[in-house]
Order: structure tokens, then C-alpha cells, then sequence
């Protein structure tokens, strides 16, 4: 189950850092630019991390209901 908890933090953590920094860099220097492939970049990399978070919390789900 810790192994699971480790890799559920680990993703939460690289779906953050795949917008936050692009914001506070646009926060800081006051524009609003982003180019179109670093915007598929970000869209991609978000939605792969959250695809993988739901994944291990199914998984997670289901070894609490075998353990049961």
C-alpha cells in the first residue's frame, strides 16, 4: 500500500510541475504567451499524470477491497 502512496505523491507532484512554473513565469514577467507546442506539451503531460493518478487510485481501491 505504501508503495502505492509513494507513486499517487510522486504523480500529484509532476502534475503540478507540469503548469505551475509556465504560470508563475507568465506571473512574474506580466505576459500571456505560450507557444502552441508548449501548450500540447503541457495539455499532454497534464492529462497523462491525471490518467495515471485516477489508474493507481483504482488500483488502490481494488487492493483495499481484496484485503477486506
Amino acid at each position: 500500500m505504501f508503495f502505492f502512496l509513494l507513486n499517487l505523491a510522486l504523480t500529484d507532484l509532476d502534475s503540478i510541475c507540469t503548469t505551475v512554473p509556465k504560470a508563475m513565469h507568465n506571473s512574474l514577467w506580466d505576459t500571456r504567451t505560450i507557444s502552441y507546442a508548449g501548450c500540447a506539451a503541457q495539455l499532454f503531460l497534464f492529462m497523462f499524470f491525471i490518467g495515471a493518478e485516477y489508474t493507481l487510485l483504482t488500483i488502490m481501491c481494488y487492493d483495499c477491497y481484496v484485503s477486506i
